[in-house]
């Protein structure tokens, strides 16, 4: 629910004199945005420290650890988000309705979801950390474009250079790679151009079609892990990582399974607060800007605890693609809260010109 100074004006308080009633509204309007700016801020720093913690977790079970059986992995993974998301249900933290009608109109978005948990799995296994978060912020990229082309949204040239400045980040991410001719590191690459195409049509779908289909996001969600956990099982069977995970040697070492059921129920907590996260008011620009840095933070903390080796032309790449990102979320921000404000303007127009 939104509030505006005149609602809090609706105060009664009406038989004291003007100024008085005035200065007390104000006292209660700032009260209730700054708790409510406070909550949107809790829960920002929430989505930061699990998106950080998820993707840390991650690596450390795929790299250090070196479970790269990623059926397997992203099964458990999507499993333990099922089961989360139903006790959030039944405990009545969430609704979840059961709509079989709407899950046709929803089935290529859950496997492009797939598509994308499994390619995006093996290439966090191959590559640094840097690398994977500089290609993976081109994925918000398409959809962007195709959300201007379709739903007329808000565009200015400061957009399109960021987007070009980050897709040749990316690129020169890939060329000044000093581990890319080892075949291990061509082959993340590749994983990584399939989780980009993977994640980019999921992000489209849902911006083209996602609004007609009766479901609610939590919903979106519930279904793509549910979809996922159980096309991976026979899946595990057909490429052979089941029999492959036979020869793991870690399958007694508790550090394992505590770094499975953190990555499962961190990453189950991350999405969800990311829901939550959308559903807030007109996000300010400073909020999308701490979201942005989150990579950033990500990318500093995985040079502390894993090993890589780095060039100065390498380094160079990683700061071009993340200034470039953070440039495009001021610009997305600054163009989309202009034709808020532009839309807002013209139906107050008509509302006087009406009167």
């Amino acid at each position: 629910m939104s509030f505006t100074w005149r609602a809090w004006c609706r105060c009664p308080v009406k038989s004291l004199p003007k100024l008085w009633r005035q200065g007390i509204c104000m006292v209660f309007f700032l009260r209730h945005n700054s708790s409510n700016c406070m909550a949107a801020w809790s829960l920002i720093g929430v989505y930061c420290v699990l998106f950080v913690a998820t993707n840390i977790t991650n690596k450390y079970v795929l790299s250090v650890l070196h479970f790269t059986y990623p059926t397997l992995f992203q099964e458990w993974q999507t499993s333990v988000g099922v089961i989360v998301l139903f006790v959030a249900a039944n405990r009545g933290f969430i609704k979840l309705t059961y709509d079989r009608s709407a899950l046709l109109p929803w089935l290529p978005a859950m496997m492009f979801f797939v598509g994308s948990i499994y390619s995006g799995s093996r290439a966090l296994s191959k590559l640094v950390v840097p690398a994977f978060v500089i290609i993976h912020n081109t994925v918000e990229f398409p959809a962007y474009i195709v959300g201007i082309l379709i739903n007329n949204q808000a565009f200015s040239l400061a957009n399109i250079a960021s987007m070009a400045a980050g897709t040749f980040a990316a690129i020169l991410t890939w060329v000044t790679d000093p581990q890319r001719d080892e075949g291990s590191y061509e082959e993340g690459y590749f994983w990584m151009l399939i989780y980009v195409l993977s994640a980019s049509s999921f992000a489209i779908y849902s911006t083209a079609r996602g609004s007609a289909i009766n479901l609610s996001d939590v919903e979106k969600l519930f279904y793509c892990y549910f979809f996922s956990a159980v096309a991976l099982s026979p899946a595990s069977v057909i490429l052979g990582d089941i029999v492959a995970a036979r020869e793991f040697p870690h399958w007694f070492l508790y550090r394992f399974y505590i770094g499975c059921i953190l990555s499962g129920v961190l990453g189950a907590a991350m999405n969800l607060t990311g829901i939550c996260v959308s559903r807030c008011p007109s996000p300010s620009l400073l909020s999308r800007l701490a979201i942005a840095n989150a990579k950033t933070v990500l990318i500093l903390v995985s040079l502390a605890i894993f090993e890589g080796m780095f060039t100065g032309d390498f380094a160079l790449s990683v700061f071009l693609g993340v200034t470039a990102y953070s440039v495009y979320t001021v610009t997305k921000t600054t163009s989309n809260t202009l034709a808020t404000n532009d839309v807002g303007e013209k139906l107050e127009i008509e509302r006087h010109e009406n009167t």
